[in-house]
């Protein structure tokens, strides 16, 4: 026991004062005689035997501050010669040193003398650390895994006090878990049996809390941590924060270690209050897996209310968390995906528009200001599809996104997405559309994307304002290379095609760009200009710009004339002469006047009339098909220098494209305007004296299609009565084969008009070995009726014939009737006696028609013939009474 009363002497002043008191206690340890302050006597404990030596130790001297370090070293010094006495100073030789150094002393000298000698200790082994890690669980029954020893012996391999006070903090954490999940706050084994990663979660938490921060608040980063990694330039993150190295290669070291189940979160709260809840499920909303969410409602793991409550309180306790940028991120988008999935959808409305309890913590949260801390991190696309599908709901973050996109330095992306999902609402494109305008004008690249978009009427009108246009007519430049002026011609051009510009914007884009193309002869440039010009023409309507164009045209059209010789195979020439040809095409739509079209026409027919080439006789070709198209009929002036070109190329192909222009002309022809008799002849006859047994098939098919203009059966007819017999049998045997029934018709039409008389009965012999079909044969009939008059030479004998041929039927019978009922009232005997001889033959079906004959057949005046002709002409009063 100390005795206190000597505990409380004067204080000592100085230091010999010590160094006495020092003296005096170890003469009294090692039994020495003691003359002065008897009182320390009374402190010491008395030794039971001789005390030979005293060892002092002074520790922790290092981490003194550097200036007290430096002082205890000089006092020390001071008592190391006193004999038996051995004094031990532990220290950390690296900091001592800096200490002595900083006092200014040379540190390896000053020890030298200060220290008699120095024992390295050798530093402790990751086994060593193993072993006495493996001791303390064996020698106190903890009865940890290996793993575990060997994860905390690694991560502390440098302090044993730190892994005897890491496996006590272990010790605790688990017998808190034991009771969490003996009070069924957590799932039974959810932390007992996942040590391993509780140990791992423990010495993050103990050696690094700001990383154990960002891991607890965003738990799904533990899953695989390799991944969760990211470098970027030399640096290493997990989320936001910076690893350094150490805690780097503990997260891959460690990466396998890994709880049985997906619910890492379990480690980090008190209690689950969704048990029931799939392990699978928290890691699917966290991660916003939609299809794996919609896998799970499918198999019923899930149902879809029990989803919305977990994911409503999923919201409500991140969001107290402050975990905007991570969870809440990732817990909007998954809301906006399932309220505009078709599978979905209908559900979530339930919660979003009716009244519950659940996501109104969502509801409030887009249509408060915090809102505009994460819509820029969520897919964009997303957003919108969400606002396209409930513009009621996200009124607010509509106004958030338009301010995005229109205050943002960069919002390119974001408006064409825009533009895609609202592009047939007008209002919510002139909302973005100064924004559109400002990087159309400056960015070339984002230009090139708008582009498609442009083609919308809707999207343009509502996008491209009216200054716009006119900012780019002044901003084109005389150099093809621009690219910026080349975008700006390609919009105003589309502009022009869906809206259309005004008078004085063709006007001056026009303008502008004719002297580009006056100052050149280039294959290069000039054609790259009068593509660029071509798209405008048709909507000029001023008399002056007109001439300039034709003046411009004229001048071109000399300079590629007097090329043409020399130049007609090369590429570049062949590219300028067809832009050439297409921009006088297009003037010479819109002029009206006479001497520029007709001028326009002759150099036109230049072109076409060149036999070098049959792309260019098949590009002017197209030309003049493109102007018939164009407007409505009228007589042509080209029409014989197609016909004659068509007859006079010999290449298949180039007479086939021809063809279609002729064909257009015969379809467009009317009784009025287009093609005169002669020009509709000239081309059947032109088509008939082509078949042969290579093109015979598509000469009938144009025959054919040409003949549903009716306007054109006449013609045709004729032509084939022009033709000799044997030639029209063989068009007859062609188009029996080709099945062409309607040319069929025209055809017998045409023998039969054109009949002699000896041959009538032959010609029907023919066509009825040729097995015509009988209806065809009474259409024929009919037809050729219908033409011929008492005057034509062939009348008698074809009324006679007809009237006795087995085609004929009763509306035959009825229509000869009516052609010869008139020529019983004749004086000419012959006739009177012709028509009751055909009349014999008919059996008149028609009562009107039959009333009209036996009136007529009464009244002729037997008088006037003799012997068996009054026998016939009683015969027939008898039968028509």
């Amino acid at each position: 026991m100390l005795d206190i009363r000597f505990l409380f002497q004067k204080k000592v002043f100085a230091p010999e004062q010590f160094e006495d008191i020092f003296d005096e206690i170890l003469k009294r340890i090692l039994n020495k005689e003691s003359k002065n302050w008897e009182w320390i006597t009374n402190i010491l404990w008395k030794p039971k035997k001789k005390t030979k030596k005293l060892v002092i130790v002074i520790d922790n001297i290092d981490r003194c501050h550097k200036d007290l370090a430096f002082e205890l070293l000089l006092t020390i010094k001071n008592f190391l010669e006193q004999k038996g006495v051995v004094f031990i100073i532990p220290i950390d030789e690296d900091e001592i040193k800096k200490h002595i150094k900083n006092q200014g002393n040379n540190p390896n000298e000053f020890l030298r003398k200060l220290f008699n000698t120095t024992v390295t200790i050798k530093k402790i082994s990751e086994g060593d650390l193993f072993d006495f890690a493996k001791n303390l669980n064996d020698n106190y029954k903890l009865d940890f895994q290996i793993e575990i020893i060997s994860i905390v012996a690694q991560q502390f391999s440098r302090n044993p006090r730190k892994i005897i006070q890491f496996l006590n903090v272990l010790q605790t954490e688990i017998l808190l878990s034991k009771k969490q999940e003996e009070t069924e706050l957590i799932p039974k084994g959810a932390i007992t049996e996942n040590l391993a990663f509780l140990s791992k979660k423990l010495i993050i938490r103990e050696e690094w809390p700001e990383l154990y921060s960002e891991l607890k608040n965003n738990t799904h980063l533990l899953e695989d941590t390799n991944d969760s990694i990211i470098e970027n330039k030399g640096h290493h993150y997990i989320n936001n924060f910076e690893l350094n190295t150490e805690q780097r290669n503990f997260l891959r070291r460690t990466n396998h270690i890994r709880p049985n189940h997906n619910n890492y979160e379990l480690f980090f709260i008190n209690k689950d209050s969704f048990k029931d809840i799939p392990d699978k499920t928290n890691n699917l909303v966290e991660s916003n897996d939609l299809i794996g969410i919609k896998e799970q409602l499918k198999s019923e793991e899930i149902t879809f209310a029990k989803l919305i409550e977990f994911i409503d309180s999923k919201f409500e306790t991140s969001l107290n968390r402050g975990e905007l940028k991570t969870t809440i991120v990732n817990l909007i988008s998954l809301i906006f995906n399932l309220s505009i999935d078709t599978d979905t959808n209908v559900k979530l409305e339930e919660y979003i528009y009716k009244s519950s309890k659940f996501l109104g913590g969502f509801r409030s949260f887009i249509s408060s200001q915090k809102r505009n801390e994460i819509l820029s991190l969520i897919d964009s696309k997303l957003t919108l599809a969400f606002i396209e599908k409930h513009p009621k709901l996200s009124k607010n973050i509509l106004k958030n996104l338009y301010n995005n996109i229109n205050n943002k330095e960069d919002s390119k992306e974001l408006i064409l997405d825009f533009i895609k999902i609202f592009k047939s609402e007008p209002n919510k494109l002139k909302g973005v559309s100064a924004t559109f305008s400002k990087y159309l004008s400056s960015d070339q690249n984002f230009t090139e994307k708008a582009k498609n978009l442009l083609n919308d009427e809707v999207v343009i009108e509502n996008l491209i304002e009216s200054s716009l246009i006119d900012d780019y007519i002044n901003k084109i430049e005389n150099n093809i290379e621009n690219e910026s002026s080349s975008q700006k011609l390609e919009l105003i051009t589309l502009y022009n095609e869906i809206i259309g510009l005004s008078e004085t914007q063709i006007g001056n884009v026009v303008n502008k760009i004719i002297p580009f193309i006056n100052t050149v002869n280039d294959l290069v440039k000039t054609p790259f200009w009068l593509t660029k010009l071509k798209p405008f023409i048709a909507s000029v309507n001023n008399t002056k710009i007109e001439t300039d164009l034709y003046n411009l045209v004229n001048g071109k059209q000399t300079w590629l004339w007097q090329q043409y010789n020399s130049q007609w195979n090369k590429e570049n020439y062949q590219n300028t002469l067809r832009i050439f040809l297409e921009v006088l095409t297009e003037l010479y739509c819109i002029t009206n006047n006479s001497t520029h079209k007709n001028q326009l026409f002759k150099w036109l027919n230049q072109y076409y009339s060149k036999n070098e080439s049959q792309e260019l006789i098949v590009f002017t070709n197209n030309i003049f098909h493109y102007i018939i198209s164009k407007f409505e009929t009228y007589n042509w002036p080209f029409v014989q220098h197609i016909i004659n070109r068509f007859n006079q190329v010999t290449d298949w192909n180039t007479k086939k494209e021809i063809s279609n222009t002729l064909q257009l002309m015969l379809e467009k022809t009317n009784a009025e305007n287009g093609l005169t008799e002669q020009q509709i002849q000239s081309i059947y006859t032109s088509y008939i004296n082509l078949i042969d047994e290579d093109n015979e098939e598509d000469i009938i098919q144009w025959i054919s299609e040409s003949l549903v203009n009716k306007v054109l059966t006449k013609d045709f007819e004729e032509v084939i009565s022009n033709q000799n017999d044997s030639k029209k049998f063989d068009l007859l045997k062609l188009l029996m084969r080709l099945d062409k029934n309607i040319l069929i018709e025209n055809i017998i039409t045409a023998i039969l008009k054109d009949i002699e008389c000896g041959k009538i009965n032959e010609v029907f012999e023919k066509i009825e070995a040729e097995k015509v079909s009988k209806d065809i044969v009474i259409k024929s009939i009919k037809s050729t009726l219908k033409e011929i008059d008492r005057e034509d030479s062939n009348f008698e004998c074809l009324i006679e014939s007809f009237s006795k041929s087995s085609f004929s039927d009763k509306v035959i019978h009825n229509s000869i009737a009516e052609k010869i009922k008139n020529m019983l009232a004749r004086d000419e005997n012959e006739e009177i006696l012709f028509a009751l001889k055909v009349i014999g033959n008919l059996e008149i079906s028609d009562s009107r028609k039959l009333q009209a004959v036996k009136t007529l057949i009464q009244d002729i005046n037997e008088s006037n013939f003799e012997g068996e002709d009054i026998e016939l002409i009683k015969k027939m009063k008898s039968k028509y009474k």
